[in-house]
């Protein structure tokens, strides 16, 4: 039994002794400029018959899309999303009916900036919606963000070789690698968009993101 517990000791301390790690975090960022714009368009339309709501949105809507597909010639840049009808009521007193609210969303993905203005202009003037945001974006984030990953390993690496000098210890081997995934964070357009003027629309560069974690053995 003595022997059983000597033994079960050795083991303990054995494993004691391997458990010390190093976690270390790395951040790597990439700059680019966007390539396209996203323009997204919020209609709507009101009646107190829910099929007339419906019709007249569809019907605003396929003029609106038909006059954006004349202006840019490509139907794969123009997208509906979020289709809804729904209820409105007066709840001050008792719950009155006031009407239906029939709601889409038009999405205008754009490859040239020239054509912003033009675009916001025929969206506004139509006087069924509101644009809720412009943003501009990087269609194909995929190299950038291989590249980020990339810069992000060798931060941590970097950093726990120079924690591991300056500790004097020695680095074992990875045990253990997680990422926090690649941010691109889209570029707004904040200005009054009734005022656009595609000329003056200057880009910016956009930065993408990634977070890895590295966890170490480390020896004394």
């Amino acid at each position: 039994m003595k022997k059983l517990v000597f033994l079960a000791m050795l083991v303990f301390g054995a494993l004691t002794a391997q458990a010390g790690t190093l976690i270390v975090d790395g951040t790597g960022s990439v700059a680019a400029k966007p390539d396209q714009t996203v323009i997204t368009f919020a209609l709507e339309v009101r009646d107190k018959v829910a099929k007339t709501a419906m019709t007249a949105l569809g019907d605003q809507s396929t003029t609106l899309i038909a006059e954006l597909q004349d202006k840019l010639q490509d139907m794969d840049a123009i997208a509906t999303q979020n289709l809804s009808l729904y209820p409105n009521y007066d709840y001050r007193d008792e719950p009155k009916f006031i009407d239906y609210k029939a709601a889409t969303t038009l999405v205008v993905t754009l490859d040239q900036n020239d054509l912003i203005g033009s675009i916001v202009d025929i969206l506004i003037n139509s006087g069924v919606g509101t644009v809720q945001s412009v943003q501009f974006v990087i269609s194909d984030p995929a190299p950038l963000e291989k590249e980020a990953r990339r810069l992000a390993i060798l931060d941590a690496m970097q950093k726990a070789r120079d924690i591991a000098e300056w500790s004097g210890v020695t680095l074992g081997a990875i045990t253990k690698i997680s990422e926090g995934g690649a941010t691109q964070a889209p570029v707004p357009m904040m200005r009054a968009v009734a005022a656009f003027d595609s000329a003056s629309v200057a880009v910016g560069s956009q930065d993408i993101s990634t977070h890895v974690s590295i966890e170490y053995a480390i020896n004394d």
